[in-house]
Order: C-alpha cells, then structure tokens, then sequence
C-alpha cells in the first residue's frame, strides 16, 4: 500500500513540475525583410515607408500598393512552443492627406511564397510581378492565401506614430506552423476598387532618418508557453516526489 501511494505520489509531482515550468512567456520580433509592391514599379526595398491602398490618379497605372513583410521564427526559444496569440503591429508614420475621409480595412494574409526585400534598384527583389527580382509571382501582385486577421482606420485622420494591430487565432496558427524558418505574410486593402484615393503610409524598418520622427517597423509579438525540458520537469517532480517523502 505505502509503494502504490507513493507512485500516486511520484504521478502527481510530476504533473504539477511540468505545469509549473510549461509557463507562457513574451517574445517581441521585429520585421526582417518589408516592402511596398506596386503595380507597374519595380523594387522599394530601400524605401521608408510601407504604402498600402489604392490610387485613383490615373498616374502611369500604378494605382494598387501592398505591403510585403517577412519575420524569422528560428529563436530557439520557439522550437516546440504553443503559439497562444500573435498580434502584427503596424505603425503609421504619417496620414495621408489626399484619402477620403472614411474607414478603410484592411486584410492580412499569409504568402504561399517566400520574397526577397532588395534594395531599391531594378531586379534586386520583389515587386509587383516578381518576388526576389528574378522569379515571378505565380500570380501577380502576390501568392497568398485566406484572410487571417483585418482591422480597419481611416488614412486621412491617423495620427503619425498611432498604431494598427492584426491579430486573430489564424495568424497564431500560421506562426506556430512557420516556427524554424520565416513567416511571409502580405497587407492589402480588402477591396481594392480604385475610387477615389486610400492609402497608408506605415513605418518600414529603415524609417531611421527624416522626418516626421523615428517610428518602429512592423512588429510580431507573440505569447507563447514553451516545452520545458524532459530534464527540467523529471528534476522538478523528483525534489517534490523527496519533499512529500520527507513530510510522511
């Protein structure tokens, strides 16, 4: 009797440790690659502003702007987690003066592609046509799937520096599963129809001089409860497992 309640005992410390070190943590990552892709221009990769909307201006047909953004998921930290949220933050690094004066959603999706951000100059990486200045999209303007998360604002009236977040359970999953390599995800406008003017301008990660001011690149914080170590729980339960003994 005395061995069963202590196997009782051992079951039940063990299952308390591996609770007690499976613990959620925060994990803030900043953006690796970022680029607006517009139709009919060639590579912004070296530009300080991700622009997202459309344009009824009849300029050279280059009406459709998109944001292209990419997050490296290879931190240690991460292998083997639980991926509870994941929330995208965008920060808005000036209004746009010439949008109407309406709210505007916009979708996040997740690239079926991987990009290459370039540097600004023909062919160096992504564009409208092309995702690293070489091969092209399968179709233009981006491979990507269903919408994972949308919020709305309203371009003209937001205020430099104000932030816009995307988050849902569909970009949590798509992190979890991207974990080890890169997550390439893209930002439209939901419907991109061409009236009148709607167009956001967020902070790339090189927004590091001019003006207005100094504002972050997109952000992907995560919540997440880590795997602890086989060791770590059999150690954890054993010292509780010699405590009980000690108290009987």
């Amino acid at each position: 009797m005395k061995i069963q309640i202590l196997s009782h005992f051992a079951f039940l410390a063990l299952a308390i440790a591996s609770a007690q070190l499976a613990s959620a943590a925060t994990l803030a990552i900043g953006v690796g690659a970022n680029s607006t892709i517009r139709l009919n221009v060639d590579n912004q990769g070296a530009s300080q502003v991700l622009q997202v909307g459309d344009l009824d201006d009849n300029v050279a047909d280059t009406e459709l702007l998109r944001a292209t953004v990419a997050f490296d998921l290879s931190n240690p930290l991460l292998v083997g987690a639980t991926i509870n949220s994941a929330t995208l933050t965008f920060t808005h690094r000036t209004n746009d003066s010439g949008s109407g004066n309406s709210a505007i959603t916009l979708n996040l999706h997740q690239l079926t592609s991987s990009f290459t951000n370039g540097d600004g100059t023909v062919g160096s990486g992504v564009s409208w046509t092309s995702r690293d200045g070489t091969n092209d999209w399968t179709s233009a303007g981006g491979d990507f799937g269903s919408v994972l998360a949308s919020n709305s604002a309203n371009p003209l009236t937001v205020s430099a520096g104000a932030t816009m977040a995307f988050t849902s359970t569909g970009l949590a999953s798509s992190v979890e599963g991207a974990i080890g390599g890169n997550l390439y995800l893209l930002l439209k406008k939901d419907t991109e129809d061409l009236v009148g003017r709607n167009l956001f301008n967020f902070a790339s990660s090189r927004n590091l001089t001019g003006s207005p001011d100094v504002y972050p690149g997109p952000v992907l914080t995560l919540d997440y409860t880590a795997v602890p170590e086989p060791s770590a729980a059999l150690l954890g339960g054993l010292g509780l497992l010699a405590l009980l003994r000690r108290r009987r």
